[in-house]
């Protein structure tokens, strides 16, 4: 089953193209609605599968929840569908071999069922970002948005935290941490991180700053996503970091009143994959 945790429907704004990106995890998916010139966030809505299902089980919740947001029968002016997933790894440019992709994804996320392999290019880290997605769900993806670009929500997230020089950014949702450091001018680490207490995504957060020689106390953490000050979770984060912010909306940016009702971190990340993607 799936849970609806917001549902914002898009209300377009005259006669502009409209654009809409699809990203889709192992967890759930998230649709962001817009239109550019200027850049006017529409609509939006996220959804979570209500347990972590299994690789045969995803295709059928993604269907489920594709059918309640306006799909193919739209004219779209883009269709971006940002895969969302774990198995996504960066290769410098010079050792990157296109027959590899599957083979360098299944050594170091492990076997999966049928899958479809992509390879961003990242020309400003001289580097591809490789990653997979399941094949049944992207033969859905296909039917339901013909004529879609594929990319990996972590190759538009690299564009977004680069702007902001040095960093910890932290983009939070249900059980699931994605960590982006920068230091020095120099992308450090982009991952994903499964969790299930507060102090296992603080632990997380201390072991990357050890891992990359990083103070807690002198690296900003970023925060993106569903965390608000009077949770747990930020209080065990205040208790080692002591620079926290939440990221802001992009002036430039323009969103629907529903949407302005809400905190503008829980759906910064999303809008900025959004403005990268254009």
């Amino acid at each position: 089953m799936i849970k609806t945790v917001f549902h914002i429907p898009p209300a377009f704004s005259g006669n502009q193209a409209k654009h809409v990106l699809v990203s889709p995890s192992e967890e759930g998916v998230s649709f962001l609605y817009f239109q550019q010139h200027p850049f006017f966030v529409a609509g939006l809505s996220v959804y979570q599968y209500s347990n972590v299902p299994g690789q045969l089980e995803r295709a059928g919740l993604l269907a489920e929840a594709c059918k309640q947001e306006p799909g193919k029968n739209e004219t779209w002016e883009n269709i971006y569908i940002l895969g969302n997933g774990k198995p996504a790894l960066l290769v410098p440019n010079a050792y990157y071999s296109p027959g590899e992709n599957e083979n360098s994804l299944d050594l170091v996320f492990g076997e999966s069922l049928e899958t479809v392999c992509f390879a961003d290019d990242l020309p400003q880290l001289q580097a591809k970002n490789i990653w997979r997605m399941q094949q049944d769900e992207y033969h859905y993806l296909q039917t339901h948005y013909p004529g879609a670009r594929y990319l990996h929500a972590n190759t538009m997230a690299l564009a977004g935290a680069c702007e902001s020089g040095d960093a910890l950014h932290c983009i939070v949702e249900r059980n699931q941490l994605k960590v982006i450091l920068f230091s020095g001018g120099t992308l450090q680490i982009i991952q994903q991180f499964t969790y299930h207490t507060p102090v296992d995504a603080v632990y997380y957060l201390l072991n990357t700053c050890k891992q990359y020689e990083m103070s807690p106390h002198s690296i900003p953490l970023i925060l993106y996503g569903y965390i608000e000050t009077d949770s747990t979770l930020y209080q065990d984060m205040y208790k080692y970091f002591l620079t926290i912010n939440f990221a802001e909306m992009p002036r430039d940016v323009n969103v629907s009143e529903p949407i302005s009702q809400y905190p503008g971190h829980y759906f910064v990340h999303l809008i900025q994959l959004a403005s990268c993607a254009l």
